[in-house]
């Protein structure tokens, strides 16, 4: 049986890359990539400034979910310098992947993705 965290409100940031350096550093940044109908989700928090990740300050997990179900979890520990988790899934286009990333001292922080629709040519565009 897979446990997953239990989840408080998290901080959504809507733009990460016109906030304060403290939302920047904790809210994760999704990339997805398209091939042969696999989507390839990468989560990476302090993408956008770089998070100190110490032995008092660092993430503890980062989740992907989906409909608000867990899909996927990685737990990390101060000697984790810079958590990254790739998952590959086998979902539609349009929908809308969530990732999370907690931080030991500041909490759980939220971004949102769709996966992009491709094109049998390979160029994909985002469906927003």
């Amino acid at each position: 049986m897979t446990h997953f965290p239990t989840v408080q409100a998290p901080t959504e940031v809507p733009n990460p890359e016109n906030v304060s350096d403290f939302d920047a550093k904790h809210v994760p940044h999704i990339d997805i990539e398209v091939t042969d109908d696999i989507a390839y989700v990468t989560v990476t928090p302090g993408y956008y400034v770089t998070h100190p990740n110490t032995v008092e300050h660092f993430f503890e997990w980062l989740m992907i979910t989906v409909e608000d179900q867990p899909i996927a979890h990685f737990v990390a520990t101060p000697e984790v310098i810079n958590p990254i988790m790739t998952v590959q899934v086998n979902l539609e286009p349009g929908t809308v992947i969530e990732a999370m990333a907690h931080c030991n001292l500041h909490g759980t922080f939220l971004a949102r993705k769709e996966i992009p629709i491709c094109k049998k040519d390979g160029v994909c565009e985002d469906t927003r």
